[in-house]
């Protein structure tokens, strides 16, 4: 059980990865997973999305998938301002 958390983990943080350079499919994988029943990767999911967009659409897909639809465009990479050597 714990070995297939850690699989899905690894694709929402895949999916935040690919939102964060301006990926529509990564976006819309954590969209998909804000329904997903294991409320510790919604959560991640749901964090993710406002971390990268400051909205906050709650845990509805729908919302997001608005969201996207209205920003699709304008995705850019998103640059990490904090310092990954201490």
């Amino acid at each position: 059980m714990l070995l297939v958390n850690v699989i899905y983990l690894r694709r929402l943080t895949l999916a935040r990865t690919l939102a964060r350079l301006g990926s529509t499919e990564g976006y819309e994988t954590l969209i998909d997973y804000l329904e997903d029943n294991r409320a510790n990767l919604a959560e991640f999911a749901h964090m993710a999305l406002e971390e990268l967009t400051g909205c906050n659409n709650g845990k509805d897909p729908q919302a997001w998938r608005q969201w996207l639809a209205g920003a699709r465009s304008a995705l850019k990479p998103i640059p990490l301002v904090d310092r990954l050597d201490g």
